[in-house]
């Protein structure tokens, strides 16, 4: 696997302001943590098919409220572990890493090839990023809606998958990357909800992501590395779509977060890798039925 420095907040050609350095790009001492062996995911909801073709959802017991889940294997092209070592802070670690599709960069159609050709120019005239392990980077902000932004990447895969709950408050940023020779490698885009309760200090906050890798993709691991404060409070749960897609659920929940639950999904269409973060925001008690609602409206989009 190829050594990956930690990307840097602020890299040649980024314009926005933090969006590039939240996404996949990993400190080489994470890298080489050696992963433990994972076990079979729980289910977090259960899909059952009856006589007659209809979809009947049954919740199984609320992973919420479930202590010591186990770690994870779902699916053959989502993998997660808990990673030996902890961090610099004393907390957990976990891997998740996508076996995704690559596109050619002549895929993506829409006006993202724009950003290749400053890309190209900038290669050209002899400006390249930092060193070799930094990507170029761009960000376009503020598009009106998710078609737009799907419009902007212009890839055949992707399609929209935003809820319909609370109001939009980030509008879509399109995130684009490129190689030192001026490639695409990555383009990502996302957007957040809100949903706001008659409990001033109490709301649901709904972050989604888009992903699509090209072939100048320079990397062996694609995925993410991050941190919970211990395993125990970390659980995975396997989900199978209507289509037949293997999705992977995490849920991160602290009793040393006092207030604070995220539960996180991950589903991949060919060469897509479509994910969605749900935080609940709480002071009295936990509401499990809106997260597990939110979540299933999502993955039965897939």
């Amino acid at each position: 696997m190829k050594k990956q420095n930690e990307f840097e907040k602020k890299t040649t050609g980024l314009e926005g302001k933090d969006l590039l350095a939240a996404m996949n790009y990993l400190d080489e001492e994470l890298v080489e943590l050696q992963p433990q062996k994972a076990k079979r995911a729980q289910k977090l909801f259960r899909l059952e098919r009856p006589a007659g073709g209809a979809l009947k959802w049954a919740a199984a017991a609320l992973a919420l409220c479930l202590i010591g889940g186990s770690v994870a294997y779902a699916a053959s092209r989502l993998n997660v572990s808990i990673l030996d070592e902890k961090d610099s802070d004393g907390r957990n670690r976990y891997k998740l890493e996508y076996i995704v599709d690559h596109v050619s960069e002549e895929e993506l159609t829409g006006e993202v090839q724009q950003v290749k050709a400053q890309f190209m120019e900038e290669a050209a005239n002899g400006i390249f990023p930092a060193n070799d392990e930094i990507p170029r980077g761009f960000v376009k902000e503020n598009f009106a809606s998710e078609k737009d932004a799907i419009d902007y990447i212009g890839y055949a895969g992707l399609r929209e998958t935003m809820l319909d709950a609370g109001e939009l408050w980030r509008k879509p940023v399109v995130a684009v990357y490129g190689d030192r020779d001026g490639n695409l490698t990555h383009v990502a885009y996302q957007f957040a909800r809100k949903i706001n309760t008659e409990k001033e200090i109490e709301h649901f906050e709904i972050y989604q992501e888009a992903e699509v890798y090209t072939t100048s993709y320079p990397y062996d691991f694609t995925g993410e590395i991050d941190s919970i404060f211990n395993k125990e409070a970390f659980q995975t749960y396997e989900y199978v779509t209507k289509s037949g897609n293997n999705a992977l659920i995490l849920v991160k929940n602290n009793a040393d977060q006092i207030g604070q639950t995220f539960l996180t999904g991950y589903v991949i269409e060919g060469a897509v890798v479509y994910s969605i973060t749900i935080s609940h925001n709480f002071w009295t008690e936990k509401d499990t039925t809106t997260v597990e609602t939110l979540m299933k409206q999502w993955l039965e989009q897939f």
